[in-house]
């Protein structure tokens, strides 16, 4: 038997597995998507990646911090040069909002975000939200 459309009865707990989470900045690209009908892509925002630097979560069985060094790629809905501040290897960013946040994967061990929005919390920078 193979069931269909399980996926859409999954919630992720968003907020309580980005809580307990800073991120490191490794790289900011431009978040491209094709337009619907067309082979045209279309500048949608910026694409922030960020190495797990902090990890305050408790996993059970599996300990606390399991999870560091892994990386997520954060689909922001804001214009790359909002990001112009941010240095690789020295900003350190939060997630805190959420537009959309799928569990992927053969092994459900994948994450697509969107956010609207990053703060950041130290390097360069700090105390500006993008």
């Amino acid at each position: 038997m193979s069931l269909k459309k399980l996926s859409q009865f999954q919630v992720f707990d968003s907020k309580a597995f980005f809580e307990s989470k800073d991120f490191l900045l490794s790289k900011i690209e431009e978040w491209q998507e094709q337009d619907e009908g067309s082979q045209t892509l279309k500048n949608v925002g910026t694409k922030v990646t960020g190495v797990i630097f902090v990890d305050k979560s408790s996993y059970g069985n599996a300990g606390i911090g399991i999870n560091r060094g892994e990386s997520i790629t954060f689909k922001v809905s804001q214009p790359v040069t909002n990001f112009s501040s941010w240095k690789a290897f020295n900003t350190v960013f939060k997630a805190t909002a959420f537009t959309k946040v799928t569990v992927y994967g053969e092994y459900r061990n994948q994450l697509s975000v969107k956010v609207p929005s990053l703060t950041v919390i130290s390097g360069a920078g700090a105390a500006k939200k993008a």
